[in-house]
């Protein structure tokens, strides 16, 4: 009986002597393996040294690069370098690049040769005139989503569009919703009386004509009803006999769905 419990007390102190092995092996390969990922990964052939920008038009290059290497810096837990190629922080480097310039409209990132980062850059390209009056300087440039981004020269003619409102033109802001600055801006060049402005209000559109007079229009109101209303108040033979008498218009109201009023001068 004796010799039976001597038998499985040394069976009981192997196993946990296999099991002390084991474990101290597993926790030894454990960290044999996290040391050598460290070294793979601090490795000079794994770092990220050149930075090559593309698409960059207006905005600097240099600035572009600059941005991107200072995201570059600095490490994580002091353990692994940002500039890893294959662990490199992508989505702080397209926020350093994005904040050089508001006219940067989308950043593209790609690795080659996990020594040379590629930033390539999609610039923002004017489609009208955010203006404090209509004939007025210091306008900003607009993209097709009515994002101001960039001061804008003194432009005669009608190089582009002129839209203004109560607020002040500011970079970095949008002058209205996107979807509303489409559709107004679609339906103002599409309109086939000539405009040199538009001026956008909550409660109100108002189209300033090559002619000089105004068109008031309800942004409640579809503008495929609102045009039609327009070209038959234009078309009417009581308006063109008032024109005819030297009457001059100075606006059109098409503010009532399916219903556009005159209005002449005293």
């Amino acid at each position: 009986m004796n010799r039976k419990k001597a038998i499985l007390k040394k069976s009981i102190e192997f196993t946990r002597r296999v099991r002390a092995i084991k474990i101290t092996l597993s926790f030894g390969f454990a960290v044999f393996s996290v040391v050598g990922l460290l070294i793979a990964f601090n490795l000079d052939a794994l770092r990220l040294s050149r930075i090559s920008v593309s698409g960059a038009r207006v905005v600097s290059g240099e600035n572009i690069s600059h941005a991107a290497a200072g995201a570059l810096h600095g490490s994580y837990f002091y353990l692994i370098p940002h500039s890893n190629a294959l662990l490199y922080p992508r989505e702080r480097v397209r926020v350093a690049v994005t904040a050089v310039s508001p006219r940067i409209k989308n950043v593209r990132l790609r690795v080659r040769g996990y020594s040379t980062l590629i930033v390539q850059v999609l610039e923002r390209t004017p489609a009208a005139l955010w203006c404090p009056a209509v004939e007025q300087a210091h306008c900003l440039y607009l993209d097709e989503s009515g994002f101001a981004f960039g001061i804008a020269p003194f432009f005669r003619g009608d190089s582009y569009l002129v839209f203004t409102s109560s607020r002040t033109p500011a970079v970095g802001f949008s002058l209205m919703d996107e979807g509303a600055f489409a559709a107004l801006q679609s339906f103002a060049r599409s309109f086939p009386v000539p405009l040199v402005g538009v001026t956008a209000e909550e409660e109100r559109y108002t189209l300033k004509t090559r002619e000089g007079y105004d068109i008031l229009v309800n942004p409640q109101v579809p503008f495929d009803i609102t045009r039609t209303s327009v070209l038959a108040a234009l078309a009417s033979e009581a308006l063109a006999s008032k024109l005819r008498e030297g009457k001059e218009l100075l606006y059109l109201d098409a503010r009532v769905l399916g219903k556009a009023f005159y209005k002449l001068e005293d």
